[in-house]
């Protein structure tokens, strides 16, 4: 079989050839003989470590018989980063974390990992619209709560460890906290000097003893992250890192370039530890609490009291939250705009710093409790 006219790279990331057919078995449960290959550019926005293509594969079997498979190809943009997937494929997915099917992986001449993985459905809906939805949510706190389960066994700890010593960027809470005291001192004097626009300068100067106690939180905050139990963080958990299977609808977790060790419900919590309820129409989020606890419990035998999880994803929340760096213009010494991991223009940055802030400084009092308890 020749290759398709409508191949755009037919290298496909330069894999050997012994490999592609072993690949193309993996995924069709059959020994092939040949095969050909249309591919293209995924449409939406590349990441920021990653290369992908789609791939829809035609391939014979040793029967005769064709099959198509469809796959979706990924290249490690830098191999200095240390971030391969594959064992984290291979280790979640024994214990049971509905992850896409890995076919196959290799590492190039120049070190990058490529992953051939399972072509999955779009969730089908923004960010913001699928968490107003109860029927997702539960979805997505089974996943969470499933992969907060993974135990920690000694030879996986130490292959993410040796992950971990090679990256250029791992969050530290002994960086990142004090980073944070600095950045709402910044904010408070840029706010008042007209800097951050009307509303913020307004809000920063009606809410200036609150604030002055979110900085002086900062240090006991990291001493009550720190002293949390440990458990696997996916650290990018969201709704744009899942997926649906094709045959079933089963929702998916994917991306798993920054997993760490850390806080066990550091994940979660940054969708459940803020001081808004997430489903309109209710008062908090104590029933999703309940439901995510309950899965965490028949996947790791681990029961946790609901007072002590609410406990423990305030603190993650607020830890991740109170860095306000991000949401910050470039004139006042924020991210610059072109940098595809945080958003652009001052109205959009000036809106979430407003809200973010309203957050933290709502959540003051709880927080602060949060903090007692856990030092």
């Amino acid at each position: 079989m020749q290759p398709a006219p409508d191949t755009v790279n037919p290298s496909l990331f330069d894999r050997p050839e012994s490999l592609m057919k072993s690949i193309l078995g993996s995924a069709c449960r059959e020994t092939i003989t040949d095969y050909r290959v249309r591919l293209r550019q995924r449409a939406s926005v590349e990441g920021i470590c990653g290369e992908y293509l789609l791939a829809a594969f035609t391939a014979r079997t040793g029967g005769g018989a064709t099959v198509e498979a469809p796959m979706f190809i990924r290249r490690q943009l830098r191999p200095s980063d240390r971030k391969h997937q594959a064992h984290h494929y291979e280790y979640f997915s024994a214990n049971g974390v509905p992850l896409p099917r890995l076919y196959g992986s290799h590492v190039d001449d120049q070190g990058r990992e490529i992953l051939f993985l399972e072509l999955l459905d779009e969730v089908g809906a923004p960010d913001a619209e699928l968490m107003a939805r109860q029927d997702y949510l539960e979805e997505y706190l089974r996943l969470s709560a499933t992969l907060a389960a993974v135990p920690l066994c000694d030879d996986y700890v130490g292959r993410l460890g040796y992950d971990l010593a090679g990256r250029d960027y791992v969050l530290n809470w002994g960086e990142w906290l004090p980073w944070s005291a600095h950045i709402l001192g910044r904010i408070q004097t840029r706010a008042a000097a007209g800097d951050l626009g009307p509303s913020l300068r307004d809000y920063c100067s009606e809410n200036s003893t609150a604030i002055a106690r979110l900085r002086r939180l900062c240090l006991p905050l990291m001493s009550a992250v720190r002293a949390l139990p440990l458990g696997l963080v996916h650290g990018d958990f969201r709704p744009g890192n899942t997926g649906r299977r094709r045959l079933d609808g089963q929702l998916v977790l994917y991306d798993l370039e920054d997993l760490s060790i850390d806080a066990r419900f550091y994940d979660v919590g940054q969708v459940l530890g803020g001081p808004r309820p997430l489903l309109p129409g209710r008062e908090s989020n104590d029933r999703l609490a309940e439901f995510f606890l309950g899965v965490y419990a028949e996947r790791s035998g681990c029961s946790v009291h609901p007072q002590d999880f609410l406990r423990e994803v305030r603190l993650v929340w607020a830890a991740r939250t109170i860095n306000l760096w991000e949401h910050l213009p470039p004139s006042v010494g924020g991210p610059p705009y072109d940098h595809q991991a945080f958003v652009g223009e001052d109205r959009e940055r000036s809106e979430k710093l407003l809200s973010t802030l309203s957050q933290l400084v709502e959540s003051l009092d709880s927080l602060c409790e949060a903090v007692s308890c856990a030092t």
